[in-house]
């Protein structure tokens, strides 16, 4: 199902200087090493794994299995070639990072690569959906593998299903309905009526931070529980949003493949991103400064 969303006031783009320093706030405390205080792009390895999986423990972000999620050390690149980019132990095709998600709760982790620090800061605002994500990711891959079993273009080939994942894990955008609007199959969609906008996709935020310009990404729309009691807070917002997307990522329906979606400038939704409501240690429940990070 292709959702037309409707911009209803004109914007004027904003400088990148604008998004990355938004992007910062939005972010806040996750790209600070608790310990410390420093910028986790430039704390030692070792400290920024601390940092993440004090974060995750607090956060008590687990797997689909209940174990908990932990933050590891990736293979370096040099010895990548080396290694099998699948898990051989899983019965199907299926990328090794991806399964030692589901199986053992281990995100493989660069710790001062910024691409890998913004996935971690995701994981820790959107726990529900990347738990989710991860699930649909497998169960792709499964479903990808049997179609493929025996054909002449083998196994290797992605499914537009798990393009769409994909898209959705490296570039998503959450654009959290209000409550009005018309109803399409078991989803309300207010038409236009976008009451909050989230960054989802960890390649957009590095994107962002780091001054890329014209950068673009999929917007999910996605409404609340009810019609009453809207939250006034963004950390509950963003709350409703985990909630809701993950029930999305979950619905065989959606993702299917990424034309259903349009797209948004990230500039654009930058620009409505609220960040003065000071809620934002409610939410992590950390001591974490919360001085935006030098980049």
């Amino acid at each position: 199902m292709r959702v037309s969303l409707h911009f209803h006031d004109s914007v004027h783009s904003s400088s990148s200087g604008d998004v990355a320093r938004i992007l910062r706030e939005e972010l806040g405390a996750l790209l600070v090493d608790s310990a410390t205080g420093q910028s986790l792009v430039e704390s030692r390895a070792d400290a920024v794994l601390r940092h993440m999986n004090r974060m995750a423990d607090a956060l008590s972000i687990r797997n689909l299995g209940g174990t908990p999620i932990q933050f590891v050390t990736d293979v370096p690149k040099r010895r990548r070639k080396a290694r099998k980019p699948v898990a051989v132990d899983a019965g199907f095709r299926v990328s090794l990072y991806d399964y030692r998600i589901w199986s053992a709760g281990e995100v493989a982790t660069r710790p001062r690569h910024l691409h890998d620090i913004c996935n971690f800061a995701v994981w820790c605002l959107f726990p529900g959906a990347k738990v989710a994500l991860n699930a649909r990711q497998i169960e792709a891959a499964r479903r990808t593998s049997v179609v493929a079993r025996g054909s002449a273009a083998g196994s290797s080939n992605r499914s537009p299903e798990q393009d769409a994942i994909s898209i959705l894990d490296e570039g998503g955008l959450v654009a959290l309905m209000t409550p009005d609007g018309t109803r399409q199959g078991d989803r309300k969609i207010g038409l236009g009526t976008v009451c909050d906008w989230f960054v989802f996709g960890h390649a957009l935020f590095e994107g962002g931070l780091t001054g890329l310009e014209g950068l673009r990404g999929m917007v999910l729309p996605v409404c609340p529980e009810s019609s009453s009691g809207w939250p006034a807070s963004r950390t509950e917002r963003r709350q409703m949003a985990d909630r809701r997307l993950s029930e999305l990522i979950a619905n065989p329906d959606e993702l299917r493949t990424n034309h259903m979606y349009q797209s948004a400038d990230l500039d654009y939704v930058a620009r409505r991103i609220q960040t003065s409501e000071g809620s934002w240690q409610s939410f992590i429940s950390a001591t974490a400064p919360l001085a935006a990070p030098r980049l």
